[in-house]
């Protein structure tokens, strides 16, 4: 039964191909978008996920209660220490990002061989070992032991590559910001895409406490009143212990170092996993969005379903003596019903394959074209089962969306009307219903339109609107404070070069001054 299904499918499809393209392409295309939209939840939605104790790691924030209300993932220096020796946390370390970096390799003779300038990006972190009993790593030389001595370095597998090339790089020297000779004691794997810590390079803590002259980029290591937003804290707690009893603990701790300033601080213990979706943590996809897309790819593969839809009741009449020689030669409404499933199925499967190609192709360019900055992956993950589910799902979804309403109008003939040729157009498609289709499916088109629109004139807006001055040949410097540098001095040594003009700049964030040098050229 099934392969004479199969067979009437192939006739009627090669004797319509016209109907049977438009509708492979309106599929495929919405096949295609549906799978892109699918990757970007189950991209943000599984970040970090592969750490075993994620649901347990939880991270320690700043509550501000200065103008108002504020937030900050992070926290003065000295906290993981104080969450490590005060509260019931298994294990708490300190991470601290470091962005454009130069690293230089040095060797033996100490003479730097190759310079190398690190960012954007957070690829560097000063942290303890105590970070890979929180955070999961594949250790391909060395262990988090690696990290207990003062200038030492563990890098990642894509880094040794990059700096060593086939060279062993355990035991030689990386010299960080022309100040810090950091020895390569272990190698980690690669970090994923889908992770919010994409280090590469991890400092032991221990060098920033021996080399106190260092600037890193933050307050002092023992101070509890600054706070730099690069400064995190990461808490495993016990199985079986809840976040209030851990918030309990960290508002003792609160009230203990601030003081006096403890009404203007808080510190806050929020899931890991969750931080990724916080907008007050500036999270870059907050569930709103997630929701937002879920949304517009329902709306997308509906449309294409209303489409099929439409058209296959536009057929209708065609195959109405079709259905009166089946039924008259003893076919049952079911057998009818399950032909145009079948039909719907092949073209739904090819459908499936060319959106899925589409997609696939398309995967490693939309962040480039759509400048969202890693909100697809750049590959598709062959060994996601989800991923298959999906598929599976989607095509059965649109199987019996697209092709039920067709299939149950032609089922319905009467095989002495349709072989008379007595099937109105409103018995054939229902012309309400489908009229009602076609509305709903403009109505769609025009409202996604109008976003895309709306989108569109708005990052318009904000790349092209003029704000107030020429931000052409405007650089930003950072320079040390008032005891590591004159700055009057280095003011005049900048403007006598021709056309600089120079002014100093002050900037205050959280209880601490950073000092800017901004020129224009």
């Amino acid at each position: 039964m099934l392969q004479n299904y199969l067979k009437i499918t192939w006739r009627n499809l090669r004797r319509n191909r016209v109907y049977t393209f438009l509708n492979v392409l309106g599929l495929s295309l919405g096949i295609a978008c549906g799978l892109m939209v699918f990757w970007f939840i189950r991209f943000h939605t599984t970040h970090d996920a592969f750490h075993a104790n994620i649901d347990r790691i939880y991270q320690v924030t700043t509550e501000f209660h200065f103008d108002g209300t504020s937030y900050s993932k992070g926290v003065p220096p000295p906290t993981w220490k104080a969450v490590r020796d005060e509260t019931s946390a298994l294990s708490a370390t300190i991470c601290i990002e470091g962005y454009e970096k130069l690293m230089a390799l040095i060797d033996a003779n100490g003479r730097p061989v190759k310079k190398f300038k690190e960012g954007p990006g957070a690829k560097l972190a000063y942290t303890t070992p105590e970070y890979f009993k929180i955070f999961d790593y594949q250790w391909q030389v060395g262990a988090p032991s690696s990290l207990k001595k003062p200038n030492t370095v563990v890098i990642s597998e894509g880094m040794a590559k990059k700096y060593f090339g086939d060279d062993d790089p355990i035991g030689r020297i990386i010299k960080l910001e022309n100040q810090l000779n950091l020895e390569v004691t272990g190698i980690v794997n690669s970090p994923p895409e889908n992770t919010d810590l994409p280090y590469e390079f991890f400092v032991s803590f221990a060098t920033l406490e021996n080399n106190r002259d260092f600037s890193y980029g933050g307050p002092d290591l023992d101070t509890w009143s600054g706070v730099n937003s690069g400064t995190y804290c990461f808490a495993l707690l016990p199985e079986g212990f809840s976040a209030a009893r851990f918030q309990v603990q960290l508002d003792s701790i609160n009230k203990k170092y601030h003081g006096k300033d403890a009404k203007a601080y808080s510190h806050l213990a929020v899931k890991f996993s969750e931080m990724h979706h916080m907008e007050r943590y500036d999270g870059p996809v907050p569930y709103k969005w997630i929701y937002i897309m879920a949304t517009l790819g329902l709306f997308l593969i509906a449309t294409a379903c209303f489409n099929f839809i439409n058209m296959a009741t536009a057929q209708a009449m065609r195959r109405a003596k079709e259905v009166g020689i089946r039924k008259a030669v003893g076919g049952k409404r079911g057998q009818v019903f399950f032909q145009f499933i079948s039909e719907t199925g092949v073209i739904t499967l090819f459908a499936l394959v060319i959106g899925f190609t589409l997609a696939t192709l398309s995967l490693p360019y939309l962040n480039e074209s759509l400048n969202l900055g890693g909100g697809w992956p750049s590959k598709v993950s062959w060994n996601d089962t989800t991923l298959w589910l999906f598929i599976l799902g989607l095509f059965v979804t649109v199987v019996f969306l697209a092709g039920s309403y067709p299939g149950l109008i032609l089922a319905g003939f009467r095989p002495v009307a349709a072989l008379k040729g007595g099937i109105s157009q409103q018995q054939a498609g229902g012309l309400n219903i489908r009229r009602s289709l076609i509305v709903v499916q403009f109505v769609l088109i025009q409202l996604l339109i109008i976003c895309t629109l709306v989108i569109n004139g708005q990052v318009d807006f904000m790349m092209n609107k003029s704000v107030g001055y020429e931000t052409k040949g405007i650089v930003e410097i950072s320079i040390p404070t008032p005891d590591k540098i004159n700055q009057t001095t280095f003011r005049e040594r900048l403007l006598e070069i021709p056309g600089v003009k120079c002014h100093l700049l002050l900037v205050y964030t959280y209880h601490q001054f950073k000092q800017y040098q901004q020129c224009a050229f």
